[in-house]
């Protein structure tokens, strides 16, 4: 059977060989490759914490296979390209440039091609070549926007209630045990119930679909004549594939070692090998696609049916995505804040965060989080009952983790507030623990949300992390990097709701009250529900704004100012500080008027060869149209949406984390080369708030010097500074910056510091012969320290790896608890002061006892030997930040 693929001037000569079976079975497996390395590509299915070994690089690998296979099995079509169609390169070109990768592979993909085919016009191998990049990009482009779609509906309920049943019914007529409750299987295996979900998701709908656009749009090759009734009998096959592919996937599991490890339902290898069956099935169907022949590519001018076609379609996509992405700009008001302590006994932001007060009830506390907005906002605690007297004159209202119930009357309080132009700001915790989500809902509830009572992790059951996306941001998180979450719980809103965070690489499991803090059973893992989850929902209503999160802890104290801890809590309270305009009430229609339009595009549709004939105008256009979308999307939030600015001046210190070799709970940036585990300073970091200090993480040093003249610490710096780096940290100093360098003796073969201090002429003692450690507590030699090398005036505490530091003015001295009485010789100064213009450094070889191997971690109620050395680090943090 002939075929017109694209637009042909000439007719194709068959060639036997051309629809053979192997043929097809490469055309199929090039498209179920390219599928499943967008299932990769996308980043639903991976991890977020810690990728596996291939998961960084598989996606690639299998773009890059469907490439190969697909450029086999078109080799032999004859190409011809007209030179006219050689300006289809510059939408490709800059939508290659201006869209974010892997969005913009495709295209890329596309150019490589078209620039392959000029450069070597005389040569056959090109000619083969090609046919089958150009094809390759072309499904690569189209899967790129079936996977924002994925994303915007993918992350609502996805469960198949009905499905599971006939599931369930299946197996119980082979003789297995089993059951559904909902969307879940229930099957007895080895003496033990199984619960497994029957989702969208284990489905592999994501690969299925994207595999299907590629067999319908290579099925379009065939004559018209038969392409709707192929395509209905490929989506029957494709339905019926899914099916039998998720019952055989179970039964694998069933019979799997590890009755718990359900991964096989995402992992990208059983995703591929999964479906390769689908290949050969395709394969075998009687009218095959023919691969061979004549193909001559040019750009042909527009009929009129075909342009009203396009404006239908492309209206469509500009409908969809500002009526899905852009929000609602607003009028910016006062910035008054109401914060609730009324119904909540957990996390409390009453009492002082100080030097006197530790353990777990000092660090799960929101007293900094005021203490931070403080420095932005007029902030007012409220300890009494919820009346519209008391919201009266407010502009935000937070309520947060909730350990009581809101009566009717506040409810009415606060839906009439946000009615008339308030925001209010919903901040629950997972599992409903301590019945936040109990609490919260009855309220989130009047607005069309609610908190779903499980937890939520990475797919492999770690903390999740979470990155904006570069294009179509919300202007929550438009000034959040890249930020680790603890456990909070999912978000249910509807389809048209605000969607700031939209997880991914997540995975969920329902709360159990007879656990401790509700988390589930550890037993159970495989009962989980995994993809796309809501994180943050946002909602308009009359006037105002609402605003539900789901994790709390991250704004505790030990946690508030880690990297995008205090960028969320500014964006968020920047999005509720504004009254809505009418596009916040017109939003969800635009969206709605996507469908019309494309529903209206149906059925003024062309025939496939009319749109064979016109492909390139298509392309460009549609191309075009996106590209021009998502940017003034982008550039319209950033005019509306600035960030924030301080009302007053606050004391900050900039921790390094470009060079420091730390763990700060979210620091996951290592060299692949360092192997240890880095020391843990979160409780020397959080020690700094403890003086009304805020504590700020910096991945930039040359950033962070230039940006302003806060204090700098660097720890332990295991990278190599750049001459540039040096440079401006002098300029820094000289101009009145001041800075910490903390190092201890071990890093002598690591350590960079002496950069930084050697044209000071300081150095650092590494490796110097250690004391008699006879007297020793932990394991580790316990010094006496002291100013002025007074030993009845000193502090004490066990420490190793110390050492002398040579220059600069010694601020503190240190010898073996045992040299009670000796000579003054026997100090070494192991702090020493740098005076360098209008600044300071201070060097100290003490890092190892500020880690947490001498202080604890930042709950730690610390015994006498850690009280000294928080004697000592507030005192050198004083002198650091000028107090």
């Amino acid at each position: 059977m002939k075929i017109n693929r694209l637009y042909e001037l000439q007719k194709n000569e068959p060639i036997t060989s051309g629809g053979g079976f192997f043929s097809n079975l490469l055309l199929w497996l090039g498209v179920i490759c390219i599928g499943c390395a967008w299932a990769c590509l996308s980043g639903i299915y991976v991890s977020t914490y810690s990728l596996k070994t291939y998961e960084s690089w598989f996606g690639y690998v299998l773009a890059g296979a469907g490439i190969l296979v697909l450029i086999i099995c078109l080799r032999k079509i004859e190409l011809k390209i007209a030179s006219n169609y050689f300006w289809i390169l510059v939408p490709l070109v800059l939508y290659g440039l201006l869209m974010p990768y892997p969005y913009s592979l495709g295209p890329w993909v596309l150019v490589s091609g078209l620039v392959l085919f000029y450069c070597g016009r005389g040569e056959a191998a090109v000619r083969r070549i090609t046919p089958g990049m150009l094809l390759s990009g072309l499904l690569l482009t189209i899967d790129s926007f079936v996977v924002p779609v994925w994303y915007y509906l993918g992350c609502h309920d996805r469960g198949l209630p009905y499905l599971a049943s006939t599931i369930a019914g299946f197996f119980t007529f082979l003789g297995t045990t089993c059951s559904a409750n909902a969307h879940t299987l229930i099957a007895k295996c080895m003496g033990d119930y199984r619960m497994i979900q029957v989702t969208a998701d284990a489905l592999g709908l994501l690969p299925g679909v994207l595999i299907l656009v590629g067999i319908i749009l290579c099925s379009s090759f065939k004559d018209n004549n038969s392409l709707k009734r192929t395509c209905f009998k490929i989506l029957i096959l494709w339905i019926c594939y899914l099916l039998a592919r998720y019952i055989v996937l179970v039964w694998i599991f069933l019979g799997w070692p590890d009755k718990t490890d359900i991964s096989m339902m995402w992992n990208a290898v059983y995703c591929l090998l999964s479906f390769i069956p689908l290949a050969v099935i395709l394969a075998l169907f009687k009218n095959r696609i023919d691969l061979a022949g004549k193909l001559h590519l040019s750009w042909a001018a527009l009929s009129r049916n075909v342009l009203v076609w396009m404006i239908l379609v492309g209206c469509a996509i500009i409908s969809a995505i500002f009526g899905s992405s852009l929000t609602d700009p607003g009028y910016k008001k006062a910035g008054r804040i109401l914060l609730d302590e009324a119904h909540s006994e957990w996390e409390d932001t009453m009492k002082t965060f100080d030097t006197n007060w530790y353990g777990q009830s000092s660090t799960y506390n929101f007293y900094c989080l005021r203490k931070y907005l403080e420095n932005y906002y007029k902030v007012t605690v409220n300890l009494d009952e919820i009346t519209p007297g008391v919201l009266n004159n407010q502009d935000i209202a937070i309520l947060k983790c909730p350990t009581r119930a809101y009566t009717g009357k506040e409810l009415d309080a606060l839906v009439s507030f946000v009615r008339g132009g308030g925001g209010l700001f919903l901040i629950g915790d997972h599992t409903d623990v301590f019945g936040t989500s109990t609490f919260l809902n009855p309220l989130a509830e009047r607005f069309g949300h609610s908190f779903d009572k499980n937890g939520q992790w990475d797919i492999d059951g770690q903390f999740s992390i979470y990155k904006q996306p570069q294009t179509l941001g919300h202007p929550v998180g438009k000034y959040t990097p890249e930020i680790l979450f603890a456990t909070g719980c999912t978000l249910s809103a509807p389809v048209w709701a605000e969607k700031p965070f939209i997880g991914y690489g997540m995975m969920t499991r329902l709360v159990n009250y007879g656990n401790q803090n509700f988390f589930p059973d550890e037993s159970h893992y495989e009962d989980r529900k995994f993809g796309l989850f809501l994180q943050v929902t946002g909602a308009f209503n009359g006037k105002g704004r609402i605003l539900c999160f789901t994790d709390s802890t991250i704004w505790s104290n030990f946690s508030m100012f880690l990297q995008g801890k205090p960028e969320l809590l500014l964006d968020s309270l920047m999005w509720l500080n504004r009254s809505n305009t009418w596009w916040a009430h017109v939003k969800p229609y635009v969206l709605l008027l996507s469908l019309v339009l494309a529903t209206a595009a149906m059925f003024v549709s062309p025939s496939c060869e009319v749109i064979k004939k016109h492909h390139c105008s298509i392309i460009a256009a549609f191309l075009t149209v996106i590209l021009m979308s998502c940017h003034s999307v982008d550039r319209f939030h950033a005019w509306a949406y600035e960030q924030p600015k301080a009302l007053r001046d606050f004391k900050k210190i900039t921790f390094d984390c470009q060079h420091s070799d730390i763990f700060l709970a979210n620091r996951l940036w290592f060299p692949e080369t360092n192997n240890h585990e880095a020391p843990d300073y979160g409780a020397f970091f959080v020690s700094a708030q403890r003086l009304q200090i805020v504590p700020q993480v910096g991945h930039s040093l040359t950033r962070a010097l230039e940006k302003n003249m806060d204090p700098v610490v660097f720890i332990n710096p295991y990278r190599e500074f750049s001459e540039n780096e040096i440079s401006v940290f002098h300029d820094y100093i000289s101009k009145g910056g001041r800075a910490l360098i903390l190092d201890s003796s071990d890093r002598f073969s690591t350590s960079f510091a002496w950069q930084l201090i050697e044209p000071l002429s300081v150095e650092i003692l590494y490796g110097q012969p250690g004391y008699d450690d006879s007297n020793q507590a932990g394991g580790y030699v316990t010094y006496v320290f002291s100013e002025n090398k007074d030993y009845e005036r000193s502090i004490s505490f066990p420490t190793e790896h110390i050492c002398e530091i040579k220059g600069g003015e010694p601020r503190l001295w240190y010898t073996p608890i045992e040299n009670e009485g000796v000579d003054s010789k026997e100090w070494k100064p192991c702090l020493s002061e740098i005076s360098l213009g209008k600044g300071k450094i201070w060097v100290c070889t003490l890092s190892n006892a500020f880690s947490g191997a001498g202080l604890g971690n930042s709950s730690t109620i610390p015994n006498a030997h850690q009280q000294d050395i928080y004697r000592l680090v507030f005192k050198i943090l004083n002198d650091l930040s000028g107090k």
